[in-house]
């Protein structure tokens, strides 16, 4: 398990640093902007958005108990309005 206080550390990084969650079953999910993960003391919410959509196609619901490892990315810097082009976050990876 990942405490959440790294997570939230990595969430409110400046300039924020895309990073990549992975999950106990082998999913992983690719956070490119801060305000995209919802944290709590136990859990996450992740928004998914499917290609070419502007808003969210679903989210997931994420217990903080099965997040195995948090992988910094190497993205260009995004600042807090954005930037960088990219949707926020990504379907899980298998």
């Amino acid at each position: 398990m990942i405490p959440p206080q790294l997570i939230r550390r990595e969430l409110q990084r400046r300039p924020f640093k895309p990073f990549r969650l992975h999950m106990s079953d082998g999913t992983s999910y690719m956070v490119k902007h801060q305000d995209n993960c919802i944290l709590g003391r136990s859990f996450l919410v992740i928004p998914i958005y499917s290609p070419g959509q502007e808003f969210p196609t679903s989210y997931d619901p994420l217990s903080i108990l099965h997040a195995t490892r948090l992988e910094t990315l190497e993205f260009p810097e995004i600042s807090d309005s954005g930037g960088a082009g990219d949707s926020p976050a990504t379907a899980p990876a298998q």
